[in-house]
């Protein structure tokens, strides 16, 4: 079987967060980030969904960071503006609750 591509990584990752399969979805996005170089910027704000998915992988922490990558990392992105309402929606909710 032919190794998947970068975006068919993704699009395996984008089905697996749409099936509430957090653990599916953050493997594929390994794979995604050891091979390649080209939307990282995606790839982190699939890896924030998938983290804040409910299951025994959920890191709301480790959600936090990977949005936080993007909006640094990645001012141009497309998925700049949902990833800043995610940090302050967890930065309010959850980090300003305890």
């Amino acid at each position: 079987e032919a190794p998947l591509s970068a975006d068919q990584l993704l699009e395996k990752a984008r089905t697996a967060i749409a099936a509430a399969d957090a653990s599916a979805a953050l493997t594929y996005l390994d794979t995604f980030f050891a091979i390649t170089e080209e939307k990282l910027d995606e790839g982190w704000f699939l890896t924030g969904r998938a983290y804040e998915l409910n299951g025994s992988v959920r890191n709301i922490r480790l959600a936090l960071d990977a949005y936080k990558t993007l909006t640094n990392g990645f001012p141009q992105s497309k998925y700049w503006a949902e990833a800043d309402a995610r940090i302050r929606y967890i930065t309010n909710f959850y980090i300003n609750i305890q």
